[in-house]
């Protein structure tokens, strides 16, 4: 892992691949958001040559552009397990997820499939204390002619031992207008195959 500079990416592509997740993680960290492109270059700018900036380092206003789309979770150890407890969730996120989120526990909001799967695309970020760039199709209901591109990346109060974990994640779908919907064209393109849901996912 210390050796190598995608451990992460390839740790969150295997599990994807092995799980059938719709998603993929790119090394290169293209992102094609605009607002991630703000959100990586903050966070590179206060890690200031550490592993990683903290969260007191990352201001409501370094992030406003991004506020609504953003998350902010302590990494909890409970009974042997990381968990995630939602400390600050964006306006947008939480009318995604059908309510609130802030204060409770991600596996207490979400159905356990996808906190488990969220968790599990986390931890190798979280391990290698490095960012990630995530494109996925959306599997909500209701929401599964989405495409979704995130940025994920922890934070440490002392530079390199991780305490909170930053996520910030746009939704897109060829039915937006504009440069929202190029963007939806070119995340699906980059997800190729991954972008077609299962006939059963189809007709939900």
């Amino acid at each position: 892992m210390a050796t190598d500079p995608h451990w992460a990416s390839k740790q969150i592509n295997t599990l994807a691949e092995q799980k059938g997740w719709p998603l993929f993680d790119d090394p290169q960290l293209r992102f094609v958001t605009p607002q991630l492109k703000t959100v990586m270059a903050v966070w590179d700018d206060k890690r200031a040559g550490r592993t990683m900036p903290s969260r007191a380092e990352m201001t409501l206003r370094d992030l406003k552009c991004a506020l609504a789309n953003i998350a902010l979770l302590d990494i909890c150890s409970t009974g042997g397990r990381m968990r995630f407890k939602v400390r600050l969730c964006g306006g947008a996120l939480d009318a995604f997820l059908g309510g609130p989120a802030t204060g409770r526990f991600l596996d207490d909001v979400v159905p356990r499939d996808f906190s488990e799967k969220w968790a599990a695309t986390w931890r190798p970020s979280i391990s290698a204390r490095t960012t990630a760039r995530i494109v996925a199709r959306v599997e909500f209901p209701n929401r599964r002619y989405y495409v979704a591109e995130t940025f994920n990346a922890p934070l440490a109060d002392d530079g390199e031992n991780p305490d909170v974990f930053l996520t910030a994640t746009y939704f897109h779908s060829r039915d937006d207008l504009g440069a929202r919907a190029d963007i939806a064209t070119q995340l699906i393109a980059e997800l190729g195959p991954l972008a077609i849901p299962p006939p059963e996912e189809a007709t939900a």
